[in-house]
């Protein structure tokens, strides 16, 4: 039977949904298993905002079908929870369903996403997903022969902190109109995204800009890995343009469709072309010099849940949980390495937090952070959070000047063919010092992380797994600031290699004639 997952995922893309039907199921990450945990918790508490409900179970579909299909008959409970509905191979489970005397029913579908008021969602440019989302299980109802008088989300309040009543969790949206009129469409397209999905054979595909992003994507273009979404924030209208001229490999582009594209594109594009990199040296150098020592390079983990775990924290807050700070007092100067994270991580230890990092950062003139944004709005929430700490909110103010950004020193002075399109570390790191990387960390990324220190505050790990899985952690936040240190010193020897007396290469292809008009120099001086 076909899920909603497969078929929603067809709908865009009809080989994406083809392989999420055909493919075995991938391993969950952390990360995904504590949402769906949390998912299955939000849910719980919605249920108790319907005290008259009755929850189908069943070893399998086949078995919710048949108490589904009982309960329905009889009028003993007006709310069903998990009720499941078939309708040819198209399967669901509604969350919650309120019955009505003449065969009909309000649909409710609960998302741990938050809540937004209807103008401000309708316009999100992910409101789409959702509407198709209910739709789809609307459809399936009504196809079975059911009314579906309303359609409802069910998402978090910002409002909400913990503590509170499970009643004050979840706000209602009515998406009535909007949902009955997509699923006219889904009917429109049902048969033949059925045929597609259970076909034994991969549906026939061109690149579009749905493939963006997917990641089903190497899979689909075996032979080509530099598509035109390695290109940087290559927009819409640029895509479009360049598909109409049958280009879809950075290889294809040529002078005549080089207009457009900005200095930074152009290097990527002149990189990917030589297979070689691209750098601009003279300004390498400028961005270096102004680091000055003693010189930190910090690093923040953050865990942001929809279900507070703290007091008077809202839904999705950023709490930042740990740090890491690599200093060193001159250029290749040794190094010195101060971490922290929650002492109790049952409780909201940013204060600690605070007071550790000014301390841990007061003799750096510089502070180096990859992707400033995101450290310099933890740096602001917390400078707000202890405002009635005069010396403390001041301290962490005044962090925010000495702040240099090593992810725009590199962006904008040069490419490497294996950046893939990304200036993240994880990419970043490999191509400029590859005897170092996260592959084989036991915590591998920043999703993860997250949830993994989500876990500990729950009390999921015995003292033995919690106290292994602090010193992962440690170790992870503890890469991210080492790398900042190896990256910022292969970008130191570039520049000195730039010195050598031997006659200077340029690092432009030769027969690549647009990148004459590229205002960078590739020189020493």
């Amino acid at each position: 039977m076909v899920n909603k997952y497969a078929f929603l995922a067809a709908i865009n893309c009809p080989v994406k949904g083809w392989y999420i039907f055909n493919q075995p199921e991938a391993k969950l990450s952390v990360a995904d298993e504590y949402r769906i945990r949390e998912g299955k918790l939000i849910g719980r508490k919605a249920q108790s905002l319907f005290p008259m409900g009755v929850e189908v179970k069943g070893e399998n579909f086949s078995e919710a079908l048949s108490i589904t299909k009982d309960i329905l008959i009889s009028d003993s409970y007006p709310v069903v929870f998990e009720a499941a509905f078939r309708d040819d191979e198209l399967a669901t489970r509604a969350d919650i369903i309120h019955k009505h005397g003449d065969k009909s029913l309000d649909l409710f579908e609960v998302k741990s996403k938050k809540f937004e008021e209807k103008d401000k969602f309708i316009k999100n440019r992910n409101s789409k997903r959702y509407i198709r989302d209910l739709a789809y299980t609307a459809m399936v109802i009504m196809n079975h022969g059911w009314n579906v008088r309303s359609t409802t989300l069910l998402l978090v309040s910002p409002e909400y902190r913990k503590g509170m009543y499970d009643s004050l969790l979840l706000k209602p949206l009515d998406l009535t109109d909007w949902v009955l009129e997509t699923v006219k469409e889904l009917n429109e397209s049902k048969t033949r995204l059925i045929n597609i999905l259970i076909s034994s054979n991969r549906p026939k595909f061109d690149m579009s800009w749905e493939c963006k992003g997917c990641k089903f994507l190497q899979e689909c273009f075996l032979e080509k890995w530099d598509t035109l979404f390695v290109i940087h924030r290559l927009n819409r209208k640029k895509y479009d343009e360049l598909r109409e001229r049958g280009i879809f490999e950075v290889e294809d582009i040529d002078d005549s469709t080089m207009l457009g594209f900005n200095e930074k594109q152009k290097r990527m594009i002149a990189a990917i072309k030589q297979n070689a990199p691209v750098i601009n040296y003279s300004a390498l150098k400028r961005g270096l010099s102004e680091i000055e020592y003693p010189a930190g390079y910090l690093d923040f983990e953050t865990m942001a849940t929809a279900l507070p775990l703290y007091e008077g924290i809202a839904p999705y807050e950023k709490i930042p949980t740990q740090f890491s700070l690599h200093i060193r007092s001159h250029r290749g100067g040794t190094l010195r390495h101060i971490e922290y994270i929650f002492e109790e991580p049952s409780r909201d230890c940013s204060l600690e937090l605070a007071h550790r990092l000014v301390e841990a950062t007061k003799d750096c003139k510089s502070i180096i952070v990859y992707h400033a944004s995101f450290e310099k709005n933890i740096i602001k929430r917390l400078s707000e959070k202890f405002a009635e700490h005069p010396e403390l909110n001041q301290s962490l103010k005044g962090l925010l000047n000495r702040i240099i950004d090593l992810e725009v020193i590199v962006s904008e002075n040069l490419y490497y063919p294996e950046f893939k399109g990304s200036f993240s570390v994880k990419k970043v790191l490999p191509a400029l010092v590859p005897e170092l990387g996260y592959e084989n960390m036991p915590v591998s990324n920043g999703d993860d992380a997250s949830y993994i220190f989500a876990n500990i505050a729950m009390g999921y790990y015995d003292s033995e797994q919690e106290e292994r899985m602090k010193i992962n952690l440690l170790e992870y936040c503890k890469l991210d600031t080492l790398a900042m240190v190896k990256i910022q010193d292969k970008l130191e020897e570039l520049t000195e290699e730039c010195r050598k007396p031997e006659p200077f290469k340029t690092t432009y292809p030769k027969d690549f004639k647009v990148l004459n008009a590229v205002t960078l120099k590739n020189s020493c001086e």
